[in-house]
């Protein structure tokens, strides 16, 4: 899915958008209102939108993080403006599945400037098999884009982020699957997806 594609299907109101089974996206604008002595002054924004694609035959998902449509007015500080993203997991069944993470997002904070110059990121997550329940070791997961961020001083703000919507990743080695078996490579067996529905904890 490509970053046009996932702002087309996502329009001005929708939290999420399905291309397929292996390629959804979601998106949110985050605007910053700036105050000074408890009086607002400015304000800026910027929008986030992450593409969730699978390969075939992959358990590898990829998470693509595009910052775009920066905007700033009025007196504020927005190019200190301190921003942390990070690829949450917080919950998994099993609770036990342990996750490779790969690709480039940023471990610790990026300015408003720093991410208008260079904004878009990768996170690869991958559940190996052998983690799940039942003869098709399936694995379910609520996955998390997170954005929050501070003022450098004196400043204050409106708000500091939120989180963004992303339909639950899946992993499994169904037999109906092409990859049941991962070519005679135990550690490949299986494949990841999306799925609307996530299993009760």
């Amino acid at each position: 899915m490509t970053l046009d594609e996932c702002a087309k299907g996502l329009g001005a109101e929708k939290k999420f958008f399905v291309k397929s089974r292996f390629a959804v996206c979601n998106g949110a604008s985050f605007v910053q209102t700036w105050f000074r002595n408890n009086r607002p002054v400015g304000e800026s924004m910027f929008n986030v939108r992450v593409i969730g694609t699978v390969a075939l035959n992959s358990r590898t998902i990829n998470y693509a993080y595009h910052f775009s449509d920066f905007f700033k007015g009025g007196r504020n500080a927005a190019d200190g403006l301190s921003i942390t993203t990070k690829g949450n997991t917080p919950q998994n069944w099993p609770s036990g599945v342990r996750y490779n993470r790969g690709g480039d997002l940023p471990a610790g904070a990026r300015t408003f400037a720093q991410l208008r110059a260079k904004g878009t990121f990768n996170q690869t997550v991958l559940a190996k098999p052998g983690q799940g329940t039942g003869s098709a070791d399936l694995v379910f997961a609520v996955y998390e884009p997170s954005v929050r961020y501070t003022a450098p001083a004196p400043w204050t703000l409106n708000g500091n982020g939120g989180n963004l919507f992303m339909l639950a990743p899946r992993w499994d080695a169904a037999s109906y699957l092409a990859n049941s078996t991962g070519g005679g490579t135990p550690d490949r067996k299986g494949a990841a997806t999306f799925s609307y529905i996530t299993r009760s904890p």
